[in-house]
Parts: structure tokens; sequence; C-alpha cells
């Protein structure tokens, strides 16, 4: 790892880090304003929980950079957790029915796997999963092995 990248971060020395996912080291900054954050709610956590008067105001400059870095409407935004928590916010919301497929990968996070399992017993959808060889040489290739596994009952690529 680039020195310089890893002195962002407050992981000991030596220590080579490889799982940012699920048990992920945040960079310095990162942390320092999480505890700021933290503090703030600790000194009053009534009002910094009220709703209107601070939660939902602090809140909002965040939804408008998010917005705007991703082209979207600062009112379509919204926090979660993490990214397992937002996936199945998604998946649970979607119309799926009988016969539409959803197409991922034999790659896949095995949480995300059981959300999209529980999609299907609820919605009689399928799960199409393709094998993704490693390793692949381009990214024409990994296109290519995931259009192959479409259909016109294709409502979800994941």
């Amino acid at each position: 790892m680039n020195k310089n990248i890893k002195n962002l971060f407050l992981l000991k020395d030596g220590l080579v880090f490889l799982n940012h996912g699920s048990f992920g080291s945040c960079p310095k900054v990162v942390f320092d304003a999480y505890q700021n954050w933290q503090r703030k709610l600790e000194q009053q956590p009534v009002a910094f929980l009220d709703q209107s008067r601070n939660f939902l105001p602090n809140m909002k400059p965040v939804r408008h950079a998010l917005a705007e870095e991703l082209g979207a409407f600062p009112d379509d935004m919204v926090g979660v957790s993490n990214a397992t928590e937002g996936l199945n916010i998604v998946a649970h919301s979607l119309r799926l029915k009988a016969g539409d497929e959803i197409l991922t990968s034999d790659h896949e996070y095995g949480a995300l796997e059981k959300t999209w399992e529980a999609v299907c017993r609820r919605t009689q959808a399928r799960i199409v999963q393709v094998e993704v060889p490693v390793p692949f040489t381009s990214a024409s290739e990994f296109f290519d092995i995931m259009m192959a596994g479409m259909s016109n009952r294709t409502k979800v690529l994941f």
C-alpha cells in the first residue's frame, strides 16, 4: 500500500488491512469528524436528535453535497448505516413479480445474496447467477459475461 495513503488511516504500523467493507477502518479525517459529532450528541442528546431543530438541518448540507456529486435531488438523498442496509432498502422496495430475474455474479457479498433470496421468496422472482472466471482480463470481458446472462426478464442487475 502506498505509504501516503496508509498514513491517512489509524491502522497499526506494519498491518496490511484489506477488509474495508464489513469491518473497514476509516480515514483519520472521517474519524475526527465522527468524534466531533459524537461529542455534540453526548453534550445534549435530546436537542441533538430533535428532528426539526437540529438533526434535519445538520443533515441538509450532507444531502446537498451528495446530490450534487451524483446529479440527483437533495430530497431524494437519505443516510443509511452502511451499504448493506441501503441495498436492502432498495431490494425490498422493488416491485418484482413471478418470472422476473435478478442478474448477479458468483462474486457477490453473502449478506446481499441472502437479501435477494428473501426478495425472491416473497415475489417469486428468481436469481440468475453468472460465473465470472478469475482472472478476467478486461472490463469488456466482464461486460460480455454479464450481458450474456441477461434476458427480457432481467429486471435487476446486481
